[in-house]
């Protein structure tokens, strides 16, 4: 039926007969908006960037070995393949052997013993980065639809690098794995398929034995437990929420409920029973109690805000303000998921407690936004029609994302990415372990010396936490240490014992009393120089080694003369340094700016020249560089040289304090008091607590001007002293002995 066309602007007078009325159409028949437009074009955009997220995943962790746990984990494994039992005591120190040792990572001990067994540490690199790819397949994959690639490969990308910080061969990898596993298996199981639920007991028990966050387990099963109990207790919230569901919901809450009855008493199913199973509650109290010394000393248990660096702090705050955007819009529209925002919320939190925490955050994210986001029709979530222009622009957005694939994955390539975050290791597999991040030399110099040596008793050595699980994979049971990462066996006293002793000069000599070292193997070189000084200082240590990544000294005893007869270092006759080849240009300026740090510490500036002409070639624009090189031309007495060094990194920083006290050294020393005085003046009024600037100046007015200000500058000193003894104990001596000279 037709309607006549009338004249645009007249009326029409003819009469018509009455007409049936046109029908309006239905609802369903009017076009919507759509922003999950679909074309060739989408799925080839949408599928590049799913290989793409997998492929940077796996790259993030194809590199060199760089956890200071990895050694004595992989030694362990050795131990438990060849003795077919899990340890149960300590048996790596001298100090807490015998303690009760809870060794909640056995089976990543025993696989990554396995790799390396099989293909070196080329495996084990391969397996730290396969472990990688498969988290990332579980939390794409599931989800992935080219129809919304855009949203799905962002959060991925952001979450990634988010989490790309942890991204290393350690037992936390697995909790990530199991995570994303367990999240997978709910995914199948809220979709009507009840076999998944089935394999969550075998899950605990490879998590229980693989990693200590094994409890986390409980707390996924426990959220959607409880959120099928609401809603079968309040039956009408489901559908108030618009949530369906594939099962019954007596089924859901039964199934649930059996499975978390057969998972509890699984727990005891460890090597330790009963103390395996509370063994991370117990761990978890001592980190958590507010003067836990792990707490405040662990880089990794302190706030993201102090610790991360730029790009993985913009990615952490845009998944944080992205996600809970998506949370915020579902809860506007009625569209609640009671679990998953509970455990969003959660490792929210946990994340913003710890910066180890945050991988955790970035992967429960990375699962749970896409899946919402794929449960919800994009127009209810973006009900405003105007949106259908952003889809226009879905191809330039996805294009822009593979742009930023494209060059992470070149600046993972390259090394650079790793450089930048100050991980400093290699991408690939080539070398397998950098000798400029564990003692690997300094280890192998060790075993050289003592390999003819007929001991009957093991080699005590006192190294710092760093060095001390290759010293373990390397020397054990030869080799026992005072003290290494397992913060568990060695308890909260004995580590405040370590770091009093690393840090303080008279603890250090009362522990070696106590124990009776044979070796001192020092890592970290430039974060321990007091205690290198003063063992190159002492007449019952011998310095036998030295490189840029340790040094080791050796007690004076009649047992070892003949050795330090041979190796004792005598700088008098040459000094030749055991440089590295092939490592590239950003780990040599690393090994030449800590060897030479060290041996200007200890007063071996004409030994320190020739690294920093080398450093200077490299890096001619370094700060570091020209300081360093400053100091030792101070220290030759090549002031104009020094000078011109020291005064080109105040051009670099003005704010500069050790280059400011050299400057001001070499001004009084070449006549310029007043320069020198002006200098230390302005640097103890922007900084009251530089004690080495007060004593400078204190001297200058007491010995070079004779001022009757000098003692109290002197008393000033003290005052700094005082404020807190123990940081500044070695100007002690000093302080107290010019204010007896001055009659105080």
């Amino acid at each position: 039926m037709t309607k006549k066309k009338r004249s645009k602007g007249k009326k029409d007078s003819s009469v018509s007969k009455p007409q049936k009325s046109i029908p309006a159409p239905k609802e369903s028949s009017v076009p919507k908006p759509r922003l999950e437009i679909q074309s060739p074009k989408d799925n080839w955009l949408g599928g590049v960037g799913f290989a793409g997220i997998l492929i940077l995943a796996f790259m993030l962790n194809f590199h060199t070995l760089t956890d200071s746990d990895i050694f004595w984990h992989l030694k362990t494994g050795e131990i438990i393949f060849q003795t077919h039992s899990v340890p149960k005591q300590d048996i790596y120190s001298f100090t807490v052997a015998g303690n009760e040792w809870i060794d909640a990572q056995w089976i990543f001990q025993l696989m990554i013993y396995l790799c390396y067994r099989a293909w070196d540490y080329a495996g084990m690199i391969f397996f730290g980065a396969i472990l990688s790819f498969l988290i990332w397949v579980l939390i794409l994959g599931p989800n992935f639809s080219s129809s919304r690639y855009f949203f799905i490969i962002l959060i991925g990308l952001i979450s990634l690098i988010t989490v790309s910080i942890r991204l290393k061969l350690r037992p936390e990898l697995l909790t990530f794995l199991f995570i994303a596993l367990e999240l997978f298996l709910f995914n199948l199981f809220h979709k009507g398929k009840k076999y998944p639920l089935y394999l969550l007991p075998i899950l605990l028990l490879a998590w229980l034995n693989s990693e200590g966050l094994w409890p986390i387990y409980f707390f996924l099963l426990g959220a959607f437990f409880v959120e099928e109990i609401i809603y079968f207790s309040l039956p009408g919230l489901r559908k108030w929420l618009k949530r369906s569901s594939a099962l019954p919901i007596h089924n859901s809450v039964l199934s649930l409920g059996i499975v978390l009855l057969i998972s509890l008493p699984m727990v005891l199913l460890n090597p330790y029973g009963f103390r395996g199973a509370i063994f991370p509650l117990i761990l978890l109290r001592k980190i958590t109690h507010p003067e836990s010394v792990a707490k405040n000393l662990i880089e990794e248990f302190q706030s993201p805000f102090s610790t991360l660096l730029p790009l993985e702090m913009s990615a952490y705050i845009i998944l944080m303000v992205l996600s809970a955007l998506i949370f915020f819009i579902l809860i506007l529209r009625r569209r609640i998921y009671l679990a998953n925002f509970f455990i969003w919320a959660t490792f929210l939190y946990l994340s913003l407690s710890a910066v180890r925490n945050l991988a955790l955050f970035g992967i429960v994210s990375a699962v749970l936004i896409p899946k919402m986001m794929r449960e919800n029709p994009l127009s209810e979530l973006f009900p405003n029609p105007q949106l259908i222009n952003l889809a226009k622009f879905r191809w330039l957005g996805g294009g822009l994302m593979l742009c930023v694939m494209f060059w992470l994955a070149w600046d993972i390539s390259t090394s650079r990415f790793f450089v930048r975050n100050y991980s400093m290791v290699k991408f690939g597999i080539e070398i397998g372990v950098l000798p400029t991040e564990y003692p690997i030399r300094a280890g192998e110099f060790l075993k050289k010396i003592f390999e003819n040596e007929k001991r009957t008793k093991p080699l005590k050595i006192f190294a710092d936490a760093a060095s001390a699980g290759y010293i373990i994979w390397l020397g054990y049971p030869e080799w026992k240490i005072y003290f290494d990462p397992r913060l568990e066996v060695y308890g909260e006293e004995f580590l405040s014992r370590f770091v009093s002793a690393m840090e303080q000069i008279p603890v250090f000599e009362q522990e070696s009393k106590r124990y009776q070292f044979d070796a001192v193997v020092i890592g970290q070189l430039i974060f321990h120089p007091s205690l290198i000084y003063h063992l190159y200082n002492h007449p019952e240590w011998a310095l036998v080694y030295l490189d840029g990544t340790n040094v080791i000294f050796l007690r004076k005893t009649p047992e070892f003369m003949p050795l330090l007869q041979k190796y004792q270092i005598d700088f008098s006759a040459g000094f030749s340094r055991p440089i590295p080849e092939g490592i590239g240009k950003e780990w040599l300026i690393d090994e030449l700016k800590n060897l030479s740090a060290i041996l200007l510490t200890i007063g071996q500036a004409g030994s320190a020249l020739p690294n920093l002409e080398e450093w200077l070639k490299l890096a001619p624009d370094s700060q570091g560089a020209n300081y360093y090189t400053g100091w030792a031309l101070h220290q030759l007495r090549r002031y104009k040289e020094a000078k011109f060094y020291l005064e080109k990194t105040l051009k670099m920083d003005p704010d500069a304090v050790p280059a400011q006290l050299q400057l001001a050294q070499i001004y009084a020393r070449t006549g310029e008091i007043n320069r020198s005085v002006e200098i230390l003046n302005r640097l103890l009024e922007k900084h009251p607590g530089e004690i080495t600037a007060c004593i400078n100046l204190a001297q200058i007015y007491e010995m070079v001007l004779k001022s009757p200000e000098a003692k109290a500058q002197w008393l000033r000193c003290f005052q700094i002293y005082q404020s807190d003894p123990i940081r500044y104990e070695p100007a002690r001596i000093e302080i107290t002995n010019a204010l007896q000279r001055l009659g105080r």
